[in-house]
């Protein structure tokens, strides 16, 4: 058994499909518009494989970034590279507008990581590998 996806919500669609596109290098394997259900989204392919679903909902609101959340989703992880690639990455996002949580640093393995946060405001740790 494996996984196959990981759905994500986001307020907009496209802000945070380039996001992901940008960074991380993924590709759109499939874009959905789904009438009745008020629902647009796309699936992400990443270089490994991993798939994201990126879901935005119509009339379902909700807060980037609102941390009072108490289950679900916490963090993705996304190995970049070397740790020098994490340092690079992180100083692009915060250079472009995002928020950097946590600086790069070594891991409890001693491998360089860093947090930003996506549009969305959902958690994005930049893993060395």
């Amino acid at each position: 058994m494996q996984i196959e996806r990981m759905v994500l919500l986001v307020a907009e669609l496209n802000k945070t499909k380039s996001f992901y596109q940008k960074y991380f290098r993924a590709q759109v394997a499939q874009e959905f518009y789904d009438e009745e259900a008020g629902s647009q989204g796309c699936l992400l392919k990443f270089s490994n494989q991993i798939n994201l679903e990126l879901l935005q909902v119509s009339g379902r609101h909700f807060t980037p970034g609102d941390t009072n959340r108490h289950s679900g989703y916490i963090r993705l992880a996304i190995s970049v590279g070397s740790g020098e690639m994490v340092e690079s990455l992180t100083k692009a996002m915060v250079n472009d507008g995002f928020e950097c949580v946590l600086d790069p640093k070594p891991d409890f393995a001693d491998k360089t990581h860093a947090i930003v946060l996506d549009p969305d405001g959902n958690e994005v740790e930049l893993l060395a590998e």
